[in-house]
C-alpha cells in the first residue's frame, strides 16, 4: 500500500481553509520570534526550549519528546521521540541541518502515521531567515483501524 503525502513550502499551497492552518500559522510565527532572537548557529535542544516559550506565551500547549511506542503484532518493535506535539494536533521537528532532504521528510511523515495526527511541520533553524527553512507534511492517508499501526504515547516525564 502506497503513502501519499504533500510537503507544502509556503502557508497557501495546501489551502487556507485547512482546520489546521490558523494552529500552524500561530506556530510558525512563534518560531519566527524564536530564531529572530537566536539566529541559526545553536543546537536543535535550544530551539526546542526558545520555542516552546514563544507558544506558551502565546497561549499554546505542546508536548516535548514525546515518546511513541510502535507495536506490530503485539511485540514493542520501536519508540520514536518527537520534538514537539502542538495542542495535540501538530507534529513539529525541529531540525539544525544544511538542508531538509527526503529523509527528513520521511521520518515526518512516520510520525503522522505512527500518531493518526494529520499535519507535521519541519522547521530549519540553519537558515539565515526561517521562512527557507520551513516545511509542512501532510498524510493523506486515511488509515483504517486494520490498517494501523498499534501504538500507545506518553510524554517524557
Amino acid at each position: 500500500m502506497g503513502h501519499s503525502f504533500l510537503v507544502a513550502e509556503h502557508p497557501g499551497t495546501y489551502g487556507a481553509d485547512s482546520p489546521h492552518a490558523a494552529l500552524t500559522y500561530r506556530i510558525i510565527q512563534a518560531d519566527i520570534e524564536a530564531h529572530r532572537r537566536l539566529g541559526p548557529g545553536f543546537l536543535e535542544a535550544v530551539y526546542e526550549e526558545a520555542l516552546c516559550l514563544e507558544l506558551e506565551a502565546r497561549g499554546i500547549s505542546c508536548e516535548r519528546q514525546k515518546r511513541i511506542d510502535l507495536y506490530y503484532r503485539g511485540k514493542l518493535i520501536g519508540e520514536y521521540r518527537l520534538d514537539l506535539v502542538v495542542e495535540g494536533r501538530v507534529v513539529v521537528e525541529l531540525k539544525a541541518v544544511e538542508e531538509l532532504g527526503p529523509a527528513h521528510r520521511a521520518q515526518a511523515l512516520s510520525y503522522l502515521r505512527a500518531t493518526g495526527i494529520q499535519i507535521a511541520l519541519l522547521l530549519n533553524f540553519s537558515k539565515p531567515t526561517l521562512k527557507e527553512g520551513i516545511q509542512r507534511v501532510i498524510n493523506k492517508v486515511d488509515l483504517t483501524p486494520s490498517s494501523a499501526p498499534s501504538v500507545s504515547s506518553e510524554p517524557l516525564r
